[in-house]
């Protein structure tokens, strides 16, 4: 009966969600910004100063809402990291193309059933809402109007933009702790390091914090293990990293690595 009862529900709320689908299809999509647009639009929080040997001597903050760094390429991302990210936010990210049906399938049947609120965001529909504000949380969940146009926009990107390139963006415009925007200043402030010299343990803990920069450090830990199971790290490992990054103050100096086209 129970049985029953639960497929009823997923099929009602499938029905109304392919209703509001239908619905939203009628209304014109805006096309998503290029790539390269998106990336030529970010801008660090510091300017810096240079001797003529290259050497930083004054430092200018010119952002006081959000601390970035320059734009990292993914491919000066570890490895560790874009694995862990993966493994947080979109396990089947190489998959779908924008919007992943068994993930919203699953999450409704947890919800119906009490036994957990599994997200069904992609990490497509999570850089629509980064390029979107429209989109964005307002004190809550999201209405369903912002879930269609999410999942319409993760189509249009995923129709323009390549993986690799969805993945980059996302790393760089994700919010990881406070006002640390982007894996260079994350892994700058948190853990003193530029973001190809993560080792799987940090790059466990900065994957963590994407779906609770505030939780504490025993919640952090057991989120990275799940994430980084097989993958090496240790728990000692696990609990220094998280340690380190719990304890760093977000607002620190941070630890520059300029790269060369900055010189």
């Amino acid at each position: 009966m129970r049985r029953a009862l639960v497929l009823g529900a997923v099929a009602a709320v499938l029905g109304v969600a392919g209703l509001a689908l239908w619905l939203g299809l009628a209304a014109p999509i805006p096309a998503p910004p290029g790539f390269e647009t998106v990336k030529a639009g970010w801008k660090p929080s510091e300017v810096y100063l240079l001797d003529r040997n290259g050497e930083v001597i004054h430092e200018q903050r010119v952002d006081d809402t959000r601390r970035r760094l320059e734009w990292v390429a993914l491919g000066d991302a570890s490895p560790a990291l874009q694995a862990a990210v993966l493994a947080s936010e979109d396990r089947r990210f190489f998959a779908h193309r924008g919007v992943d049906g068994h993930a919203a399938a699953a999450a409704a049947v947890q919800r119906l059933t009490g036994r957990g609120h599994r997200g069904a965001s992609t990490i497509t529909m999570q850089l629509a809402s980064f390029l979107d504000p429209a989109l964005r949380r307002r004190g809550g969940p999201r209405s369903l109007t912002q879930k269609v146009g999410q999942m319409r926009l993760a189509w249009a990107i995923e129709a323009r933009w390549s993986k690799p390139q969805i993945l980059e963006a996302y790393v760089n415009l994700a919010t990881y702790a406070g006002e640390l925007q982007g894996v260079g200043a994350a892994s700058s402030v948190l853990f003193g390091k530029a973001p190809h010299g993560l080792a799987s343990s940090e790059a466990a803990v900065l994957a963590a914090l994407l779906r609770a920069p505030n939780a504490a450090a025993a919640e952090v830990v057991k989120r990275a293990e799940r994430l980084s199971r097989g993958a090496g790290p240790s728990r000692e490992s696990l609990d220094t990293a998280a340690a380190q990054a719990l304890a760093a103050p977000v607002g620190a100096e941070l630890d520059l690595e300029l790269p060369e086209s900055f010189l």
